[in-house]
């Protein structure tokens, strides 16, 4: 848990000093954030999750909802690789499980064993183990 409230409070100073929540400052900064909270993650799938991610974002803005705001989606997936994802708040869909699945997969032999257990075990919870 640790991971994922530093991140939101980076968010959260991000939005103090930028005032708006878009532009690259603010991905940059989201980015930063997000790569610092996940020390047990390879930075290859950090990126793989960052840039999977950043898309699904950019479908959430509409109007009311700005990058920050949207980056909420990452606290879900930093509280994932701290084995403390919840079942009943997160906002992971199907499709979200289904990349993690396939990235974690590819950096399996990257990742320690726990952590692999625990990822796949909550796809595998979702009945979206192929």
């Amino acid at each position: 848990m640790a991971g994922t409230d530093r991140y939101l409070n980076g968010l959260r100073q991000l939005r103090k000093r930028r005032g708006g929540g878009d532009g690259a400052d603010a991905r940059e900064g989201i980015r930063n954030a997000f790569f610092a909270a996940l020390p047990e993650c390879p930075e290859s799938l950090a990126w793989d999750l960052f840039n999977y991610f950043e898309e699904r974002m950019s479908g959430m803005m509409d109007g009311k909802t700005d990058f920050l705001d949207a980056a909420k989606i990452l606290a879900d997936v930093i509280d994932l690789f701290e084995y403390n994802y919840d079942d009943e708040r997160g906002e992971l869909n199907d499709d979200d499980w289904r990349f993690v699945k396939e990235s974690v997969s590819e950096a399996a032999l990257e990742l320690p064993d726990k952590l692999l257990t625990y990822v796949l075990g909550k796809v595998v919870d979702r009945g979206l183990f192929d």
